[in-house]
């Protein structure tokens, strides 16, 4: 579904920090298709010009795990 609004937005470039296994630990359902994958499937409808995961993962896992323990 997300991957479905940045194509429709136009949007070039996607960031994003935290793995998936590391949102659901926390207890948040997500799909079992990592975003580099989905990125792949979706080639028809979207091609950005930047696709980069794992920025500042560190720092948004520990905001992930605290909200675990909440």
């Amino acid at each position: 579904m997300c991957l479905c609004a940045l194509a429709r937005c136009k949007i070039p470039r996607v960031v994003w920090a935290s793995s998936i296994n590391t949102i659901r630990a926390s207890g948040i359902k997500q799909i079992d298709i990592p975003a580099k994958e989905a990125i792949l499937r979706a080639h028809q409808l979207v091609e950005p010009e930047l696709f980069l995961g794992g920025v500042l993962a560190e720092e948004m896992d520990k905001r992930f795990a605290i909200r675990a323990v909440d």
